[in-house]
């Protein structure tokens, strides 16, 4: 009557059980046998006055800090390569992992409960899942017997997901919510199969009859920004909960670029920023690098080489991703308006790219991965980019006090412009922050 509950990584253990089933039949003995692990935990997401989701864990509120996970190109398992992205998540200080239709193998779930990475499951957009309700976007309409389908798929994806405790929610719906018919076979399925945990329509600011308002949005940018961006309370900004967002362009390291391209290719990566990119996106949208490119040369000065270039990349991926984690922390305690989640899009790449990853095809780490793990320390000193103020935002569960900060502004020829230090610094528990 005293379980060990299950926490997510940073706020306790990942205490996990096995449940044991086997059945003997006299004068046959032992006919069958089965192990079931699973977690004691509870999980609430209700709406604030905001209209924003706000998860709990255990009664503890928490700040969704999460990423998009992408699977092997050719949807390949492999065991080792997600546990070693897996180990990255948690390196990285990220406590979610947001998978948008392939949901993966049931190892998947047993390592995220290992590692305390929470997981947000639900259907994938611009595909046949949403055919019948996105508009103008990709998908097929549906058949009677797609109804059966989908409902039979609900019920087997919530039986396998049900007892994982890393299992937050079940979002039946992406860029769109599904329509009354449709999200009614959902629901019917998710209750037969006894699913414990909060349903969401979309991760996008859309509603469902049943289920309500998502409480979620996925604004974008999807492309370059200033860091200064995601301090505001608007469009992608910090505030509420946004489900799939970043800067864009992900530019790997050398290594990795030399691995997935060729001479030629490099050659007109750092030159051209109006050349289609192979390796980014075959959308007119996001074809070429122009914008970043622009941007790049603007706040750093020009490339004046392929490794010039890789190294100012780097430097523009950490600063901006440390800001939006950075922004998206400094907010969450605000009494007005506050963020309550964050999904980094994304969190690694199925196969070479040029954007969305803080983890590259190789497991090499480029800027974006260092500016997220500097940003998602437990006990961190962090520069607001709006109104230039210093704060420090603790994660840990317990206050600390008797604190020194130390803050030294360095001019770009290395010699120092602004140093001060600070004592006798407290600050509270549970994303807590306190003004320096």
């Amino acid at each position: 009557d005293r379980p060990r509950v299950w926490w997510p990584a940073g706020m306790g253990a990942q205490e996990l059980y096995e449940l044991d089933l086997s059945v003997a039949v006299p004068g046959a003995g032992l006919c069958d046998r089965s192990r079931h692990g699973f977690g004691v935990r509870s999980v609430r997401a209700p709406l604030n006055k905001d209209g924003a989701r706000q998860y709990f864990v255990n009664g503890r509120p928490l700040l969704i800090r999460g990423a998009g996970w992408s699977p092997d190109e050719l949807l390949r398992w492999d065991a080792a390569y997600a546990e070693d992205r897996l180990a990255y998540a948690r390196d990285l200080g990220l406590n979610t992992l947001r998978l948008e239709g392939h949901l993966e193998h049931d190892e998947f779930f047993d390592l995220a409960d290992r590692y305390g990475i929470l997981t947000l499951p639900g259907w994938q957009c611009c595909t046949k899942w949403e055919g019948e309700v996105n508009g103008t976007e990709a998908g097929e309409s549906w058949t009677a017997a797609d109804h059966l389908v989908a409902q039979a798929s609900m019920a087997a994806e919530a039986a396998r997901l049900r007892d994982h405790p890393s299992v937050i929610s079940f979002l039946i719906g992406s860029d769109f919510a599904p329509d009354a018919e449709i999200e009614k076979g959902y629901v019917d399925a998710l209750k037969a199969a006894d699913w414990p945990t909060p349903v969401v329509p979309a991760a996008s600011a859309k509603s469902a009859p049943l289920t309500g308002a998502s409480g979620m949005r996925m604004p974008g940018p999807y492309e370059w920004v200033p860091p200064g961006y995601w301090y505001d309370k608007r469009e992608g900004g910090a505030t509420g909960f946004n489900s799939e967002t970043s800067a864009g362009p992900d530019i790997p390291t050398l290594d990795t670029l030399r691995r997935m391209m060729s001479p030629a290719e490099l050659t007109s990566l750092w030159k051209d920023p109006a050349a289609p990119q192979y390796h980014r996106s075959p959308s007119r949208t996001y074809a070429t690098l122009k914008v970043y490119d622009d941007a790049l040369s603007g706040r750093y000065g020009a490339p004046g080489s392929l490794e010039d270039y890789v190294a100012k990349a780097q430097l523009a991926q950490y600063e901006n991703v440390r800001a939006q984690f950075e922004a998206y922390a400094r907010n969450a305690t605000d009494a007005s308006k506050p963020s309550t989640g964050v999904v980094y899009w994304m969190f690694n790449s199925g196969w070479t790219s040029l954007h969305w990853q803080l983890v590259d095809r190789y497991l090499d780490q480029n800027g974006a991965y260092f500016g997220a793990k500097k940003a998602n320390e437990p006990l961190h000193v962090q520069y607001a980019y709006d109104d230039r103020t210093v704060a420090v935002v603790n994660r840990r569960s317990a206050p600390v006090s008797g604190l020194t900060a130390r803050v030294s502004l360095f001019n770009t020829d290395g010699t120092r412009k602004y140093d001060r230090t600070v004592t006798g610094l407290a600050v509270g528990g549970d994303g807590a922050k306190a003004t320096v």
